[in-house]
Formats: structure tokens, C-alpha cells, sequence
């Protein structure tokens, strides 16, 4: 089960999120197991990049939206909520953005 809520990062959006917005990079921190997930704000993706629970996550703002690419994601997390499975060659795009008048993230 660890594996699951560990890699799962996006399977449970009702627990709090922190963005915290740096220079180089904007760290999500779940609160409610202080999980952190790290988003470069780098212009691409490492080579040779070796498969992890997190994969690597680059990122950059259109307008007010931070567009995450991530590539690199091990073979033992899950797409979903049903365990569907996927291959290392997975490969995500995920747009948030500011809601609420900033308090909050969709």
C-alpha cells in the first residue's frame, strides 16, 4: 500500500497540496504525509535518465498555468485508482493553476 499512495501523487487531489514557488524549481508538499515532488523549471529532461517512483518532473508557466512534464516513472506505481498498470515509457503532462483568487490550485 505504500507504494501505491507513494507513487500515486496525483490519485489523491482531496488532501492539501503546498506549492512553494522557487527560482529553479516548485516543490509540492502533501500534507498530509509530507510527501514532496520536485518540479524543475528547466528546459528539458536529463539524459540517461534512469526509471524512479517519482520520475523527473520539468516544468514552465503558460500564462498563469505551470505545465509539468514528467518522464522517467518505474514500472511499480499505478495510472490510477483501478491499479492500472504502465510501462516505464510513461509519459504525463499535467496543467494546474491558481484558483479561489490564489488560494487554492486546480
Amino acid at each position: 500500500m505504500l507504494a501505491h499512495r507513494r507513487t500515486g501523487f496525483l490519485l489523491y487531489p482531496v488532501t492539501p497540496v503546498y506549492f512553494l514557488q522557487m527560482p529553479k524549481e516548485v516543490v509540492m508538499i502533501w500534507e498530509e504525509d509530507h510527501m514532496a515532488r520536485h518540479v524543475y523549471l528547466t528546459d528539458r529532461h536529463s539524459p540517461n535518465l534512469k526509471p524512479s517512483w517519482f520520475g523527473e518532473s520539468i516544468g514552465h508557466y503558460e500564462g498563469g498555468t505551470l505545465v509539468v512534464d514528467t518522464i522517467g516513472l518505474n514500472d511499480k506505481s499505478f495510472v490510477d485508482s483501478f491499479r492500472t498498470p504502465h510501462t516505464t515509457q510513461l509519459h504525463v503532462v499535467e496543467r494546474f493553476r491558481m484558483v479561489e483568487d490564489g488560494k487554492g490550485w486546480k
